[in-house]
């Protein structure tokens, strides 16, 4: 009788160390060890640093499981998001453990962010298999270098979402749950919070200067006049 090694189920980031340029964007790579007959479900958090975001917009499942799986997000405190992907129970015919690569998960600097190393932190990582098998980690550190001041913001009044000042109350308005990041003219960030379905009061008191550059991580951006 001989003895077979099974190969341990394991979470990877395959480039923990990053390095993001003028463009400000880039992307994190999920990679799991699992049969490759295995249906997952599972979710993590992923806090990002002060300056930079989740892009929604560019987060994607692999090729070979955006027809088998579906991908959520949930906006949270502390710029952080709760990423949640489910299985629709379609599997493959073989079970070889392999590498899998599961999902990027797209960034972006947000404005106001300065040249330097930031660590963005995947918490809470808990999948599990259609076997009943879990794969956990607590915690997975991915360094990001940014490489030169990013101030710049883009596609002002390009927004689906109302900003007015009122009674010394900056009032922001959107449909959905999101965070809100107030900057100066210049790309400093002044303020930030995250916004249930509705309204967000501000006071202008709290802010400096007289104009102010409303950005929500899914309604975009506006510009508003004290």
């Amino acid at each position: 009788m001989c003895n077979v090694e099974v190969q341990p189920l394991s979470v990877e980031i395959p480039d923990s160390t990053q390095t993001i340029g003028a463009n400000g964007k880039g992307t994190i790579s999920l990679t799991l060890t699992i049969p490759s007959n295995a249906t997952v479900t599972g979710s993590f958090l992923i806090q990002f640093p002060e300056g930079i975001t989740l892009d929604e917009q560019l987060t994607v499942l692999s090729a070979q499981l955006s027809g088998n799986f579906t991908l959520s997000f949930t906006a949270e405190a502390n710029n952080t998001w709760l990423i949640t992907i489910k299985s629709n129970g379609l599997k493959s015919a073989t079970a070889t453990p392999t590498y899998t690569k599961i999902m990027d998960i797209a960034y972006k600097a947000s404005g106001g962010i300065q040249k330097g190393t930031y660590t963005a932190t995947i918490k809470n990582l808990d999948f599990t298999t259609n076997e009943g098998i879990s794969i956990k980690k607590d915690s997975i550190p991915v360094t990001i270098n940014v490489s030169q001041t990013i101030t710049a913001i883009e596609n002002i009044n390009n927004s689906s979402f109302h900003a007015y000042i009122t009674n010394n109350v900056l009032k922001v308005e959107s449909s959905q749950t999101e965070q809100i990041t107030v900057y100066s003219t210049k790309g400093v960030q002044l303020y930030t919070a995250l916004k249930s379905a509705g309204a967000i009061d501000i006071p202008v008191s709290s802010l400096r200067g007289s104009v102010y550059i409303i950005k929500g991580s899914v309604s975009g951006t506006i510009k508003v006049l004290r």
